[in-house]
């Protein structure tokens, strides 16, 4: 259209309300344009607390990639990235590591356009057209394939998308085919609308938002967002409403933070390593122990501790392992299960390790 600014690209229909330009003038932003407005001033009329929402949902994304970086994972496929803001992810990772690599996909031409605006130049980061429904075209880009090495641990991000994608498209397969191509160790980061605690609010909401925007809004209850996690292990504070999700400070905290209608997770795949016939689990960057010995077939960069008695046959590691503790010793939680015996987690130990054999 003519008289548009030269950062829309050809094509664009500027005259309907966009999910991303939506969420760009929530956040306060400059890419949108009247029709975002206006849906943005008619949610407020229904949600007065939309804008505050917005905020706390991109506040969780940051404090996520925080966490992730101090679990030492470098590397981030980021799925409905949508417009870039102040405190992106490639921002918030390279500050914990310069050499953190970024993959953003979207579907929206507007979000694509400014990304590689903000991208130009940084070999780390790259934003791909892609849409979250089919999973195997985001992996198998060639950007995708260049920055994320997918036989070591990564951070997905699904930070409100997941929503705008109906049933009928079954978000659990795609999640399910993302999270299959992760290594283990690797994370996912998740918020997805939810009903729960303001049902009335929330379908009003959606009334107005979904007589406005092409791709319509679907909330669902906590047990349909918990499946999406699958076999991943939620670190606490498990699935909270996103002011609950790790908070900055408590007065982060909103008296009732179920006004935002959003329900916000991190879990971590298991990992799992044969040890002389036994499986184990292994997660670095924690507090909890320190050097760790076993018997010979041990890998050397994954040792295990904190047995005082090495009881032989299958290992089982609890898949809720405390990942989170922000150092960088080993955390291990092990149950050794020889017919009725087992050798508990006590913490770190000062012992001698347990001589090889």
């Amino acid at each position: 259209m003519a008289g548009e600014p030269d950062w829309v690209p050809p094509g664009i229909d500027t005259r309907r309300a966009n999910i991303a330009r939506l969420y760009d003038y929530l956040l306060g932003g400059s890419h949108n344009f009247l029709a975002d407005q206006d849906l943005g001033r008619a949610l407020a009329a229904v949600e007065p607390d939309v804008r505050a929402i917005a905020r706390a949902n991109r506040a969780f994304g940051g404090r996520a990639v925080r966490f992730l970086g101090s679990a030492g994972i470098r590397q981030f496929l980021d799925i409905g990235s949508g417009i870039p803001t102040e405190g992106n992810v490639h921002e918030v990772a390279q500050r914990a590591d310069r050499g953190a690599r970024v993959v953003y996909a979207d579907i929206d031409p507007v979000a694509i356009a400014h990304s590689r605006t903000i991208l130009a130049n940084r070999e780390n980061a790259a934003i791909i057209e892609g849409d979250l429904r089919e999973p195997e075209k985001i992996l198998a880009h060639d950007d995708t394939r260049r920055l994320i090495d997918f036989s070591q641990p990564a951070g997905l991000l699904l930070v409100s998308v997941l929503h705008y994608v109906a049933d009928a498209d079954d978000p659990w397969s795609a999640v399910a085919t993302l999270r299959e191509a992760l290594a283990p160790g690797s994370y996912l980061v998740l918020c997805h609308g939810t009903a729960e605690g303001k049902p009335a609010v929330v379908q009003a909401a959606g009334k107005v938002f979904n007589r406005s925007v092409a791709t319509q809004s679907h909330v669902r209850s906590r047990a349909e967002i918990t499946r999406l996690f699958g076999d991943f292990a939620l670190v606490d504070p498990g699935l909270v409403h996103i002011p609950l999700w790790r908070p900055d400070s408590p007065a982060d905290v909103p008296g009732d933070p179920s006004k935002f209608w959003c329900l916000a997770g991190v879990a971590r795949k298991p990992l799992r390593q044969d040890i002389r016939g036994a499986a184990v689990e292994h997660c670095p960057h924690n507090a909890w122990a320190k050097t760790w010995h076993t018997r010979p077939r041990c890998p050397p960069r994954s040792p295990l501790s904190g047995f005082d008695v090495f009881t032989g046959g299958l290992l089982v590691v609890d898949p809720g392992l405390a990942a989170d503790r922000g150092d960088r010793d080993h955390d291990i939680r092990i149950a050794a299960r020889s017919g009725a015996a087992r050798a508990g987690w006590r913490g770190p130990s000062t012992s001698p390790a347990p001589a090889r054999s």
